[in-house]
Order: C-alpha cells, then sequence, then structure tokens
C-alpha cells in the first residue's frame, strides 16, 4: 500500500511540474506555409538567425550572413554581383519594420556580407522565415545560398 502511495505522490509532483513549463509553440496553421526553396547549386554559404523570440505585435532583428565559395581555391578571388531577399511578409503575420528586404551587392569570393532586418510579428504561434542570395560570375556560374528561422510568438 506505502508503494501506490509514493507512485500516486510521483505522479502528482510530475503532473504538476509539467503544469508550470509553457506549452511547446503550436505550428501557425491559419498563415501560409513557408515555402523552402531547391537548394540553389553549390558554391555559396549562408545562415540567418534571430536575436529573440518576439512577443505578440512585438519585434525581433533577423541577420542574414552569405559569402561566395566558389571555386573552393581561395587563390581564385572573383567580383560577383550578388541579389537577396528576405522572403515577402504576410499580411497579417509579420511585416518588415526596418532594413532593407532586398539588396544587391558587390562582392569578391570568400568576403562576407551581412544584411539585417526588423520584423514586427502579429500572429501567436511558429513562424518561419525565408531569406536568399544569388550571383552570377559568368555564363555558366550561377552560386547561391538560401536559409531559413523558425522562431515562436507567444
Amino acid at each position: 500500500m506505502r508503494t501506490v502511495q509514493w507512485c500516486i505522490l510521483l505522479i502528482a509532483t510530475l503532473s504538476i511540474g509539467c503544469l508550470e513549463h509553457p506549452d511547446r509553440c503550436k505550428p501557425l496553421w491559419s498563415s501560409p506555409d513557408l515555402v523552402i526553396q531547391t537548394a540553389p547549386p553549390s558554391g555559396a554559404w549562408a545562415e540567418m538567425t534571430i536575436d529573440k523570440d518576439p512577443p505578440l505585435n512585438g519585434t525581433a532583428t533577423l541577420t542574414f550572413q552569405y559569402e561566395f565559395r566558389y571555386p573552393d581555391d581561395p587563390s581564385d578571388i572573383r567580383t560577383w554581383i550578388a541579389t537577396g531577399y528576405f522572403q515577402p511578409s504576410w499580411e497579417g503575420v509579420f511585416s518588415y519594420v526596418s532594413g532593407d528586404s532586398c539588396w544587391i551587392d558587390t562582392v569578391q569570393t570568400f568576403e562576407r556580407r551581412t544584411h539585417s532586418v526588423v520584423v514586427r510579428v502579429f500572429r501567436a504561434g511558429e513562424i518561419g522565415i525565408q531569406a536568399y542570395v544569388g550571383a552570377m560570375g559568368d555564363s555558366e556560374l550561377h552560386p547561391g545560398a538560401t536559409d531559413n528561422v523558425f522562431f515562436c510568438v507567444r
């Protein structure tokens, strides 16, 4: 009988502990899904980060970094005309508050570039945002890269 009491006490304690932790972020089913583009040809590196999970109607900063690594030989430096963008905002889901959501850069191979935007979010749930950069080095080379972040709005 004493074992049963301990088990009941343990289960009750665990249940109360679980109630203290907020639910995991739920997917935002009523908004458009993030469309992940087909990966561009290799030759570029990209990474996108977010500074925090923003509160509802709050803001967060997205940072997208990239560099062209084509060809892989560091002694073969080329100049690239890069075109990049953060995906278009979703009405009623998020909007861009500041920063450029698209850009054109002139960069050299292995030169890292960074672009940031501030977004304001209008719906709770999990939101995904994607960014892309591509370039043309000559008529046969089209390196590019894409990355995305998922964050939780409570």
